[in-house]
């Protein structure tokens, strides 16, 4: 076989000591992995060490085939090259977030953080109200706790309604991490707070299965995340309308006067909104909202007073956020040429 020049890539990688044919005299150099050329017919041997015979041999076969066949080896480094991109396209079409650039992983991490923050609070704000009325009814008479059969009714609707649908895709995201910590009993809530957290428990089980397909290579199953996602948002729009009710019943009122008025009790709440949480919805919304503009409503987080009016808030931050998760998962689909 004659010499031919061949690109270091082919023998970068370590080999069991094997010759790539026959030498017609002894020719000698050291290294992991030495060439050498021999007789008069400039016959090459390669010595390298660190793999089995079998793999060697595929290497003899693979050179061999390449020399034997005068390929272009530009030509297959460019074939490869497309190979890659396309496996590139398919990994963008499973898992489009994974294309994400490291600003916009940023600012869906920071999404996903201000929606639940936003949520959590409202739902701290009102149980706070729901406490403050019940001890000041108290206060003035002696009464049995007020809420019992409305906490029972939504309960039974909970349990109903949603639980089977988090307690399926629990199950589901189990069956892809066996060593995931197990799960609540999702048909036993007992406030309209752990309403919401079952839903955010199933969600965060989604987010980490994510993580551990994107780390190990493997493909998302991204309906299945978008499914947990939803039943996270359901879950929340539930408690807020359980605690909502369990007002209406206290200040046996209407439903759609439940807010009307702020209760000397909300100070504390209000003066912690302006404080904290409104700057971190503030910038979320300057810094993600021009990115998709059409889905801000516009509305001015500065005026919230009570926590309906924090849950029109919350719902303009959803809404961004989604829509921006929308925005990245298109431009990611485009592949490398859409960015």
């Amino acid at each position: 076989m004659k010499r031919r020049g061949m690109p270091f890539a082919l023998f970068f990688i370590s080999l069991a000591p094997f010759m790539l044919c026959q030498t017609t005299s002894t020719a000698h150099t050291t290294g992991t992995c030495s060439p050498a050329i021999a007789g008069s017919n400039n016959q090459v041997s390669i010595s390298c060490t660190g793999m089995s015979a079998a793999k060697a041999n595929q290497m003899i076969a693979l050179m061999n085939k390449i020399l034997a066949e005068k390929m272009d080896l530009s030509q297959v480094n460019s074939k490869l090259d497309e190979i890659h991109e396309q496996l590139g396209s398919v990994g963008a079409a499973l898992n489009p977030f994974a294309m994400a650039t490291p600003a916009e992983r940023s600012n869906l991490e920071e999404a996903d953080a201000v929606v639940n923050a936003c949520s959590s609070f409202s739902l701290e704000w009102v149980s706070n109200r729901m406490d403050s009325s019940e001890a000041s009814r108290q206060s003035r008479q002696q009464l049995p706790r007020p809420g019992t059969d409305t906490n029972q009714r939504e309960a039974e609707i909970f349990r109903e309604q949603y639980a089977p649908r988090l307690t399926a895709l629990s199950n589901r995201l189990h069956a892809a991490m066996p060593d995931a910590p197990a799960s609540p009993d999702f048909t036993q809530p007992t406030s309209a707070m752990e309403a919401s957290q079952f839903g955010l428990r199933v969600f965060s089980l989604a987010r980490q299965y994510q993580t551990q397909q994107q780390r190990s290579g493997r493909p998302v199953d991204t309906a299945l995340v978008a499914a947990a996602q939803k039943a996270w948002t359901d879950c929340i729009a539930f408690s807020q309308d359980w605690n909502h009710a369990l007002l209406a019943e206290l200040n046996n009122s209407p439903r759609p006067d439940r807010h009307a008025e702020v209760s000397p009790s909300d100070n504390n709440k209000l003066d912690e909104y302006h404080e904290k949480l409104e700057p971190r919805l503030v910038a979320f919304r300057d810094k993600v909202g021009p990115q998709v503009p059409d889905f801000s409503s516009g509305r001015n987080y500065n005026a919230v007073e009570n926590p309906r009016q924090l849950d029109l808030v919350c719902s303009d931050v959803l809404a961004i956020r989604n829509a921006y998760r929308q925005k990245v998962a298109n431009e990611a689909t485009k592949g490398s040429g859409g960015r």
